[in-house]
């Protein structure tokens, strides 16, 4: 009958009319108030799939906790992932990527002394280089890293800005900004058509130092890359028909212990 996809509902205008969010795709529903208000947990929502195909639906698994405004899930962590790697993904000049392409790890002139940024969003990761399009950032690869390698990075982590909900001080922040490895920062995440999902953040996660050496040494598994699957969603977007098949549709919720979120995930 259809595909099944993770999403959750938030109300968009007084007429009734609800926004139906899958991690890789907007799209809208119109659902009666007495079944919005309902206390059950979890139901099946139909709601039309881009065509073509016609007459296709996705199958939305929506969660009551997620009704109206911003979801207690906006900040939390989203990747495609599998029992033993993380698809996170990055955006270079030929001269970096496609070295590292041949070797299968990052090699001169990548640079270790600098912080870089991976992303598990394929989406943000093609508004960030405008569908591969920006210069420096013409090559967009897909790297398979550990996850033991991931979460290392998310425990050794401070977000780039004092939050107060988090930081009990902006001077114990600024000792984690000196003691810590890895950065976090959050940014509204985007649909196919690079436009911002509300009340949905995209994860950042900036390297320097050690851990740059551990993710060039021990944790990069597999390069690969999607520059042309991101040149395929530009040419949907300019069509106004999503792509067959969206590499954010894999992305879901990471699991992670509750120490880390606290220390990352703004509340």
């Amino acid at each position: 009958m259809g595909h099944c996809r993770e999403g959750f509902w938030r109300d968009r205008r007084q007429d009734g009319l609800l926004e139906i969010v899958c991690f890789g795709a907007t799209v809208t529903a119109v659902i009666p108030r007495k079944r919005a208000s309902s206390k059950r947990k979890r139901w099946c929502v139909l709601v039309p799939r881009f065509h073509p195909p016609i007459g296709k639906c996705w199958v939305v698994m929506v969660d009551h906790r997620h009704i109206g405004g911003a979801s207690a899930s906006e900040y939390a962590v989203r990747a495609a992932y599998s029992e033993r790697s993380v698809r996170v993904y990055q955006a270079y000049r030929p001269g970096i990527a496609l070295p590292a392409l041949k070797a299968g790890q990052f090699v001169p002139p990548f640079s270790m002394r600098r912080m870089t940024w991976i992303k598990p969003s394929f989406n943000w990761m093609i508004y960030r280089s405008n569908y591969a399009t920006k210069p420096g950032q013409e090559i967009v690869l897909g790297i398979e890293i550990t996850r033991e390698g991931f979460e290392w990075a998310l425990k050794n982590a401070v977000l780039s800005r004092f939050t107060p909900s988090i930081h009990s001080s902006s001077e114990k922040w600024k000792q984690l900004l000196a003691a810590k490895p890895v950065r976090i920062q959050w940014d509204p995440e985007r649909d196919w058509r690079l436009q911002s999902i509300s009340g949905v953040r995209a994860i950042q996660v900036g390297l320097s130092g050690e851990a740059v050496e551990r993710y060039v040494k021990e944790w990069v598994v597999q390069i690969e890359d999607v520059t042309p699957k991101a040149r395929m969603v530009a040419i949907a977007a300019e069509s106004g028909f999503p792509p067959s098949a969206l590499p954010s549709t894999s992305e879901r919720l990471y699991p992670l212990d509750a120490v880390t979120v606290a220390a990352i995930c703004p509340r």
